[in-house]
């Protein structure tokens, strides 16, 4: 039930979604899931921070929106290192003119990792994953990829230092309405 739930949303924000794009305080959205997920995080073990500049807006679905942190933070989390650390941060680009959020975890293997390939769906780098008892679908990232797409931003998967980091970047709108 579960996969299929994942697959109708698929399908769905690959048919051009009725989206309510508005000026949202990603901000306050970050902070919300951030605050949510500490507790998962820590009950499996892992260190969790978070680092949210308040007041960023962007231009976005705010239940979207929520569902790609959402996304983003789960997954770091299903596989993170035992006593790793997954970390989330939203600031303002070094120009100011966009809003970065990155979702950090430990992954010693991850210099092992064909990252080009993420952000396919169903792809599964890592054959024991599947054995996890929290192991998804590997559809995820797709998922997070298409609603990131359709906010108009961009979404890279990096490694460096045993840490991978999913960083989605988006154009930043000044507007305080929220």
């Amino acid at each position: 039930t579960e996969l299929i739930n994942h697959l109708v949303s698929l399908a769905r924000l690959q048919e051009q979604p009725t989206f309510t794009i508005e000026p949202v305080n990603v901000s306050q959205v970050t902070n919300k899931v951030a605050d949510g997920m500490a507790n998962v995080a820590k009950g499996d073990g892992h260190h969790f921070s978070k680092q949210v500049a308040p007041g960023l807006m962007i231009n976005a679905d705010e239940n979207y929106f929520y569902e790609l942190v959402s996304i983003l933070l789960d997954n770091a989390n299903k596989y993170c290192d035992p006593d790793g650390e997954v970390s989330v941060a939203l600031r303002l680009s070094k120009r100011k003119k966009g809003v970065i959020l990155t979702v950090t975890n430990s992954y010693a293997k991850g210099d092992q990792v064909d990252f080009n390939r993420f952000f396919e769906r169903f792809y599964r780098e890592d054959k024991a994953r599947t054995v996890n008892k929290k192991a998804g679908f590997g559809i995820g990232l797709s998922m997070a990829q298409m609603i990131v797409r359709n906010f108009g931003g961009k979404i890279s998967a990096h490694y460096a230092d045993g840490k991978i980091s999913f960083v989605a970047a988006f154009k930043a709108v000044n507007n305080k309405k929220k």
